[in-house]
């Protein structure tokens, strides 16, 4: 008896530290599970549309969201042994722990069967979980309380098939006074200045090779990330050559650089993007962010 209470204990004690944890908004994906990538299900574009339409109006652009499919059997793999996900539950919406490379390890949250009008019903548990688990703030209006009643103004789920309306994401940011001071603190050498554009260079360029030679999707919605994903790969070329030419803080360039950026990220490529480019989504956006430290770094220094 003795030695059980004193394991209980130390089960307790252990698990102290990690109560209140939570996790970086980049690693938790918010995943729409459907039946089939090559013709979308009428009900998960209704219920993407949605969930775009609820980002677009709050402004839950730190709301990272993406799309799976039954129907491939890596993503399939990926859905049933390792998130639990099933295919006879219909359209699933979940929360998703992403690895430090970007791919999906763990299911923190999950609700089957989803239609429009159940989403509708659930949106404030949703969307309260996710600022639960990430830490990060939601409106009144999203918070998961049983007296609230959805605000009439909110745009009503779609009843057609057709394919989801995009939401526009907000103007490119171009002020240099929108530059944050970088989180980590870290100062960058001209060599590590170097290293982060010649990444992003690398690394953007692989993927529009990649992606300028993959069809277009049926419904057309791939368009945009496309469009952002060559503007950002321009932008690091540019970058990329003043820095051959001994530049250290090109800032008109930095600015570029960080405007389409942002754009792209808001093309949400973690949906848009074919499945076997979407894990360069982090590592494109941890190096941006790098690039704005830089930014700040040479308009201070």
């Amino acid at each position: 008896m003795r030695k059980l209470s004193l394991v209980l204990l130390m089960i307790f004690f252990t698990c102290i530290p990690c109560l209140g944890q939570t996790v970086p908004y980049q690693r938790l994906l918010l995943l729409v599970a459907g039946p089939s990538g090559d013709r979308i299900d009428a009900t998960e574009q209704q219920v993407v549309s949605y969930l775009n339409q609820l980002r677009g109006q709050y402004n839950l652009y730190n709301l990272q969201m993406g799309t799976m499919h039954y129907d491939r059997p890596q993503e399939r793999r990926l859905l049933t042994q390792v998130l639990g996900f099933r295919p006879a539950a219909g359209v699933t919406v979940g929360l998703v722990q992403l690895s430090d490379q970007g791919y999906p390890q763990k299911t923190l949250y999950k609700s089957e069967s989803v239609t429009p009008a159940s989403l509708k019903a659930q949106q404030r548990e949703l969307m309260g979980k996710w600022s639960q688990l990430t830490g990060e703030s939601v409106p009144p209006e999203l918070q998961a309380t049983t007296s609230y009643a959805p605000p009439s103004q909110m745009p009503p789920p779609r009843e057609t098939g057709g394919p989801p309306e995009r939401t526009s994401p907000p103007e490119s940011v171009t002020s240099s006074d929108s530059v944050a001071p970088p989180q980590s603190g870290e100062v960058y050498s001209f060599e590590g200045i170097r290293t982060v554009v010649t990444s992003l260079n690398q690394t953007t360029t692989s993927v529009w090779d990649k992606l300028k030679n993959k069809p277009l999707r049926e419904d057309r919605m791939d368009v945009p990330v496309r469009e952002a994903t060559v503007a950002l790969k321009q932008a690091s070329d540019e970058l990329l050559q003043a820095h051959k030419r001994g530049v250290v803080y090109p800032l008109d360039l930095l600015e570029r650089v960080r405007a389409r950026g942002r754009d792209w990220k808001h093309t949400d490529p973690r949906i848009y993007l074919p499945v076997e480019l979407r894990g360069e989504v982090q590592p494109i956006l941890n190096l941006l962010e790098q690039v704005e430290a830089i930014e700040y770094q040479g308009r201070n220094s």
